[in-house]
């Protein structure tokens, strides 16, 4: 056990605070350095279960989470905390596969990088998406179709007048599309729009989220509702 899981979060609207869950200590004292040098405040944990209380008990605002972890996998981790918290996620794995990729975007990790990885790198991407997840755009907040409804600014999605939370990755998209419904939309460029123009990520990224943000919304891409597929180009909120 690090001494930090003992350690009450300096929480507050200043200082962000990040929870690494990470078992190599070398590497989890390394990022933390990095991130306390940027700001931040810094939670460690060293195994699964402990990294999953963590999140649940201490609403960090942003989680880095190891994939390979002992006692919860990182992806079930990931998997739970987006079951319960609208919290940003980026997973850090050894295995540099498309696969392994995938599997993260499935459970609802917002972004993805490989070791061995540049601290700066992660600091940069962890700003990033933080930002992301909190920009307002205050030209056009409400935007909608028949029966879903999204708020910008509050950050917060209605379906049927009831409230759905969704990723950061999955709000991007679909802030995106829904802002000029009937247009398509190709994978490559709602990576782009969505994600950053300097991501670099796969078209199967997309589905993934795209797949997610599908169950979330009840849209049943056979007969959709709301987001249609074109197939061999990409995916258009439905105009009605």
């Amino acid at each position: 056990m690090y001494k930090d899981e003992e350690r009450e979060p300096r929480i507050s609207d200043e200082i962000k605070t990040i929870l690494v869950v990470e078992d190599d200590f070398e590497q989890a004292n390394i990022i933390r350095n990095y991130l306390e040098s940027a700001d931040y405040s810094v939670l460690l944990s060293r195994d699964g279960v402990a990294g999953l209380e963590q999140a649940l008990k201490n609403s960090p605002d942003l989680v880095v989470l190891d994939v390979m972890l002992p006692g919860i996998s990182g992806i079930d981790i990931c998997r739970e905390i987006k079951k319960q918290k609208n919290v940003p996620v980026i997973m850090v794995t050894a295995l540099g596969s498309e696969e392994a990729t995938v599997e993260g975007f499935e459970v609802g990790a917002d972004d993805y990088i490989a070791k061995p990885y540049r601290p700066r790198e992660l600091v940069a991407r962890i700003g990033s998406l933080i930002n992301r997840y909190r920009r307002v755009d205050n030209k056009n907040t409400l935007m909608g179709v028949p029966g879903l409804e999204v708020d910008i600014a509050r950050h917060q999605v209605k379906v049927d007048g009831i409230e759905v939370v969704l990723s950061a990755r999955e709000f991007e998209i679909l802030a995106v599309i829904i802002a000029e419904p009937g247009r398509v939309f190709p994978r490559s460029q709602l990576l782009e729009l969505a994600f950053g123009f300097d991501y670099q990520g796969l078209d199967r990224t997309v589905d993934a989220h795209m797949g997610n943000l599908r169950e979330k919304l009840g849209d049943d891409p056979k007969e959709p509702r709301f987001i249609e597929t074109v197939y061999g180009v990409g995916y258009r909120v439905i105009d009605a």
